[in-house]
């Protein structure tokens, strides 16, 4: 669990770094059901689903469970980290010239706060709607669901705190300039 946690929370922060969101973006807007394809290797077959566009994101699940796992939740919490790296991605160059730039780039650190908000709310209701489908007084099984996705629903949630720290950088470096 924590071996798959820590894996988890590497690949989402190792595509933050390379812009690759836009990967969990296109799985998030995803309707169609997509084609599983299979590749081979050595005596394995590993089956699995390209979507979106941009760095390639790898998804590995720690349990029999598949891509449609992850809860409605966790793809709005995808698209949240989508919109936040992009607006990080727009106010960092505008740090080279900060006098002439300084609405801006407070307006797009006030968004981030802003979707950072959103995000805590819907981090929220996952976590509800997850206890809820998993409390069923006979299968215990169900508990270990419960863990598995409470964690990664942690794991979204840092990555979007991560991206509000970055935001509060911006801010306070554009307040020390001015």
């Amino acid at each position: 669990m924590n071996q798959f946690a820590s894996f988890f929370s590497a690949v989402l922060l190792t595509c933050l770094a390379v812009g690759g969101t836009a990967a969990l973006a296109g799985a998030a807007a995803a309707t169609q059901v997509p084609e599983v394809k299979v590749v081979r290797a050595g005596n394995v077959e590993l089956h699995y689903v390209e979507q979106g566009h941009g760095v390639p994101v790898v998804f590995v699940h720690g349990s029999v469970d598949d891509y449609r796992s992850f809860e409605p939740q966790m793809r709005q919490m995808s698209e949240i980290i989508l919109q936040g790296s992009q607006l990080v991605l727009e106010a960092v160059p505008l740090l080279s010239s900060i006098s002439r730039n300084a609405a801006r780039l407070n307006t797009l650190t006030a968004k981030i706060i802003a979707i950072e908000e959103h995000a805590d709310d819907i981090c929220n209701q996952g976590v509800k709607s997850l206890f809820v489908a998993n409390r069923a007084d006979n299968n215990p099984g169900n508990a270990m669901n419960f863990i598995i996705g409470s964690e990664m629903y942690d794991h979204l949630e840092k990555v979007v705190d991560r991206i509000e720290d970055v935001s509060n950088e911006i801010n306070a470096i554009v307040i020390d300039h001015l």
